[in-house]
């Protein structure tokens, strides 16, 4: 009970004060964190930015290409599920890079890539997945198969809605 009395009793106006600046000082660390989070993740080879780092990424035996539009409101599940697709990569020896179709437009355009979402899979240095519906890259990313098994035929409408402009 005397617990209880010394919790209801105690001057919080007092104790807030006293963990204020320590508070302050952690707020400050977590800006300088983030950013330096930001900066790494834009200086790492996650995201293909030039025709080289394509033909460098496509040279593997196992890549997948994930380019996204991320303006549109499919690019929230890529960022969501970005971190848990690179780890199953990983684990299964292949190279996993991202492309932002808007920041590179003429790069996707040239590789023939689908807005607002296209990802592609290679195995043995041939083209045997490519996915444009993010339901059914959520369904591949549950059980991943490189091998040529389907070949989806994406109609070339679809490639790039800037060009109708």
């Amino acid at each position: 009970m005397d617990s209880i009395n010394y919790f209801y009793k105690m001057d919080w106006k007092k104790f807030t004060d006293s963990v204020s600046p320590y508070l302050t000082k952690a707020k400050e660390y977590w800006q300088k964190a983030a950013e330096f989070a930001e900066n790494q993740i834009q200086t790492t080879p996650l995201f293909i930015k030039t025709q080289e780092d394509y033909e460098w990424l496509i040279l593997n035996k196992r890549a997948i290409i994930l380019a996204y539009d991320d303006k549109n409101i499919v690019a929230k599940d890529i960022q969501l599920l970005s971190t848990i697709w690179l780890t199953r990569a990983f684990v299964d020896v292949a190279k996993c890079r991202f492309l932002s179709i808007n920041e590179f437009p003429d790069l996707a355009r040239n590789l023939w890539l689908v807005w607002p979402l296209d990802m592609r899979v290679r195995f043995e240095w041939e083209e045997s997945y490519r996915i444009t519906d993010i339901e059914e890259i959520k369904k591949w990313w549950k059980t991943p198969s490189y091998k040529k098994e389907k070949w989806v035929d994406v109609p070339v409408s679809n490639i790039d809605p800037l060009s109708a402009k």
